[in-house]
């Protein structure tokens, strides 16, 4: 599980360095084409695709709405974290009491996060977004017996729970029906990025 986690964090870096240097050569004309009807406020719109948060909630879908001629619109989005640790052999549901030797090695957390919140045209090619929701965490601990050279993980319920999230960034459209977001959450504290197809 940590080889396969440490993979898709390895991919979702690579995939923001690749981006960094992809949006700044898109050409002009690219960015300001589109059908009529396929920009921020130029009328109703639905975009439709990924979100996620780098690197502890890769996984994720979202959703942001455009209703009428309006430069307000909404979003929704929902991100997990990929796989969980619980299914890793050395996971105690119930680890007792430590005895002596018993050394803590690293934490981890995984993360279910959802969001809503409003989206502001600013042109028909750039939007920002503000919104809120709840982030559940839960913390897991690895400990290691040092003289029985083992290694077990627990959660820590004490660092476990719901807790509020905020998430401001924005959206940019970059063909006729395909726009990036990019943005930062409060919990966890970390970039989020994704990408919308936008439906007229």
């Amino acid at each position: 599980m940590n080889s396969t986690r440490s993979w898709y964090r390895s991919v979702a870096v690579q995939f923001l360095v690749a981006l960094a240097f992809l949006i700044p050569a898109i050409p002009v004309d690219a960015q300001v084409q589109r059908n009529p009807g396929t920009g921020f406020g130029d009328g109703r719109l639905l975009g439709v695709g990924y979100t996620g948060v780098i690197p502890d909630a890769a996984a994720g879908a979202g959703v942001l709405f455009f209703p009428s001629e309006s430069r307000l619109g909404f979003f929704a989005e929902g991100k997990t974290t990929w796989g969980t640790l619980r299914d890793e052999p050395s996971f105690l549901d119930d680890p007792g009491t430590f005895g002596p030797g018993i050394s803590r090695l690293r934490k981890e957390d995984e993360w279910n996060v959802f969001n809503g919140g409003v989206v502001l045209a600013l042109n028909p090619d750039f939007a920002v977004l503000i919104g809120g929701g709840l982030a559940q965490r839960t913390r897991f601990v690895e400990f290691v017996d040092v003289a029985e050279e083992f290694s077990f993980l627990v959660e820590d319920p004490q660092k476990s729970g719901n807790r509020p999230n905020g998430v401001v960034g924005f959206v940019l459209r970059v063909g006729s029906q395909v726009a990036l977001r990019f943005g930062m959450e409060s919990d966890p504290r970390m970039v989020s990025l994704g990408g919308y197809f936008l439906i007229p």
